[in-house]
């Protein structure tokens, strides 16, 4: 049910939580887990019947090497795109400067709220910013 009040954007809507069992989701596999040793044994022995607990200590153990593995490759390939920009790229391109004045721009403080005034120009919050610190450290 939607309706529209006039010029008003807001449109209230009701949404149905009627959630039926569609029965179990579909098991989802990646490629690369077939490279896994002993991991499609431990699949093929999930399907006869109940794991034991050794099995599923050991599939939760592998499972935790796969993320672990994961998140270090998507780390290591971070680190290579940035050594490669860093190595290849330009450092007087326009994309370079327009980066670095884009990183400049939101940055930059133009003016800061101290107890509830506004406090504008380089000197003045700086004194703000020091005074506050040394508050809190003294």
């Amino acid at each position: 049910m939607a309706k529209l009040r006039g010029l008003s954007d807001h449109c209230p809507l009701v949404l149905s939580a009627n959630e039926e069992d569609w029965g179990p989701r579909p098991s989802r596999m990646l490629k690369c887990w077939k490279d896994i040793p002993g991991l499609s044994a431990l699949d093929e022995k999930g399907g006869e019947d109940d794991l034991s607990e050794e099995d599923l200590v050991e599939f939760h153990g592998v499972s935790s090497d796969i993320h672990s593995l994961s998140r270090l490759h998507a780390s290591i390939s971070w680190q290579q795109s940035r050594s490669l920009w860093l190595k290849e790229g330009d450092a007087n391109s326009k994309y370079f400067h327009s980066v670095l004045a884009s990183r400049r721009r939101r940055n930059a403080l133009s003016v800061i709220q101290v107890d509830g005034a506004s406090v504008e120009g380089v000197n003045p919050i700086r004194q703000a910013v020091f005074s506050h610190f040394e508050s809190h450290f003294q």
